[in-house]
């Protein structure tokens, strides 16, 4: 199974304890868009900035996103992901997501196989449900 991740599901794994990552455990071949690792690492500065985070609490979940990204196959964003993203979508997407369901269009297009979208973003799995995808 190849699963695409969006930066929700980590960011509520390392914030919030969410455990639906971890029950992906090798199930799933996970992939994601480079952008996964700007978007986290932001909220978590974010988060230290903001004063829901101290030091030590910023250092542990830094070090914890990074061994997590180790086990994720990065997309780079190329120019066909950036030329994809500014082209029409089936519903209505913000930047991010589109850069997102970008990568995993042209994943999906390269391996030739079925993809499932695990996201917590309701206008995203909207619109992987109508590009065909499933949903995890």
């Amino acid at each position: 199974m190849r699963t695409y991740l969006d930066s929700s599901v980590l960011l509520r794994y390392l914030l919030a304890g969410d455990d639906r990552l971890r029950r992906l455990d090798g199930e799933a071949r996970l992939a994601s868009s480079e952008l996964i690792s700007i978007e986290c690492r932001r909220v978590l500065q974010r988060e230290r900035l903001e004063g829901r985070l101290d030091d030590e609490g910023y250092s542990q979940l830094a070090a914890l996103l990074a061994s997590l990204l180790d086990g994720i196959d990065i997309i780079e964003m190329t120019e066909a992901v950036k030329r994809r993203a500014g082209d029409s979508f089936p519903t209505i997407v913000g930047t991010l997501d589109a850069l997102h369901l970008s990568s995993a269009l042209i994943l999906r297009d390269a391996e030739k196989v079925a993809i499932s979208i695990l996201s917590y973003d309701k206008q995203m799995t909207t619109c992987a449900l109508a590009l065909g995808f499933g949903l995890v």
